[in-house]
């Protein structure tokens, strides 16, 4: 359960809703163990009686869920404007194929950058410019290059392997021909 719902069933047992999620799934936890020790030792009641009075209180809840997901979502309409707008600047997607780098905030205090260049740009570094996050760039795209390079070698070999053999007319006019 996410730490809402946990809050959201806290608070329907009027139940203090703070704190971190492990304390809120232990309050709950005591919760439910306190509500069926009431029902086995209220055994006087029949099942009929008893589910009953729990339908009710089913209903009840989606209800309450409901108009709260109603302000959630009319909160998110207000933000989504604005924050849709950044996303989409955030996953444009170029023409060509490419390489996705998405930021973490938390990477650098926050100071993480992100740009789009091509492989030919990031080959094309300076050893006095090389910085610690840079080297590290440059190398992986060094390997990708090699790893390109590879597989198109291998793919034109591929294709060089695999092509059908040429028949030579091994005599013109009667006198053999040079294949040279």
């Amino acid at each position: 359960m996410s730490v809402s719902d946990l809050r959201n069933e806290l608070a329907l047992r009027n139940i203090d809703s703070k704190g971190l999620k492990a304390q809120l799934q232990s309050r709950l936890q005591t919760a439910l163990d306190d509500e069926k020790a009431k029902e086995n030792a209220g055994g006087d009641k029949t099942d009929d009686d008893t589910r009953a009075e729990q339908t009710p209180t089913k209903t009840a809840t989606p209800a309450a869920g409901s108009t709260h997901q109603e302000k959630e979502k009319d909160d998110s309409k207000q933000l989504s404007e604005k924050d849709r707008r950044r996303l989409e600047r955030l996953y444009r997607l170029g023409d060509r194929p490419s390489i996705l780098v998405h930021p973490n905030k938390a990477a650098r205090g926050g100071r993480f950058d992100c740009h789009r260049v091509s492989l030919h740009t990031l080959l094309d570094y300076r050893t006095d410019e090389m910085k610690e996050p840079n080297f590290e760039v440059a190398l992986f795209a060094e390997q990708f290059h090699e790893m390109m390079q590879r597989d198109c070698a291998f793919n034109i070999f591929k294709a060089i392997y695999n092509a059908p053999e040429k028949e030579h007319k091994t005599e013109q006019n009667g006198k053999y021909a040079s294949f040279w």
